[in-house]
């Protein structure tokens, strides 16, 4: 699957360098309220959102503020408990009344967890996720009715486990983010979405994939 991480050849690592040297020293500067994602797939989701709409989101931070702004409802996920009280105060400060984020820290009774017994998702997958600690993080948007969420964005911890969770909360026209999806380890989301429309934006150290039920 090309879209999946290349090799590490010098075309690959001087993309790489250039974009992320283009990135960070200018892009971030003149643009520093926008989400970490590929440019244009910034431009895309922006172009989609409005204040009718509900996103959900693993993994808060800038793109936490950026949501919020822009739609009826934002509800966010995040296990470490000095970045949820940062991301929690900028959304204070900024008033944003429509959004929240849920503090859910990595279990510790982990060890004792049995993927094949207790997870209902557990089918879909080859490989279940390979952190068990992070199933409570995973499963906070379980709690939330079916096809609640038009947007919901997966950008933290395992990831192709937040997708098969994601799956019966999206929206039937809804869309879901998958960030940093040239990552070899997130190659069994695309297996998982392969019947969904999907748009792919690339910038040489990033890559934002968006996809859509068909």
């Amino acid at each position: 699957m090309k879209d999946i991480e290349e090799k590490p050849g010098f075309k690959y690592l001087f993309r790489r360098f250039v974009s992320g040297l283009f990135y960070y020293r200018f892009y971030r500067l003149f643009c520093p309220d926008r989400p970490f994602y590929a440019p244009a797939a910034i431009k895309n989701i922006g172009r989609r959102l409005n204040k009718n709409l509900t996103v959900f989101e693993w993994g808060t931070g800038q793109s936490s503020v950026w949501y919020s702004k822009r739609v009826k409802e934002y509800i966010g996920v995040e296990y470490d408990e000095t970045w949820f009280k940062k991301v929690t105060g900028e959304l204070q400060k900024d008033q944003l009344g429509n959004a929240r984020i849920i503090y859910s820290p990595p279990s510790r009774d982990a060890a004792d967890f049995n993927w094949e017994g207790e997870w209902p998702h557990y089918p879909l997958l080859k490989h279940p996720p390979s952190r068990p600690e992070f199933r409570n993080y995973m499963s906070v948007i379980d709690g939330f009715p079916d096809h609640y969420f038009d947007c919901i964005s997966v950008d933290g911890r395992e990831r192709v486990g937040c997708v098969l969770h994601a799956l019966p909360k999206l929206a039937q026209d809804g869309f879901l983010i998958l960030d940093d999806s040239s990552r070899a380890r997130y190659k069994e989301a695309f297996e998982i979405l392969s019947g969904w429309k999907r748009l792919t934006f690339d910038f040489g150290l990033l890559q934002t994939s968006l996809f859509f039920r068909n």
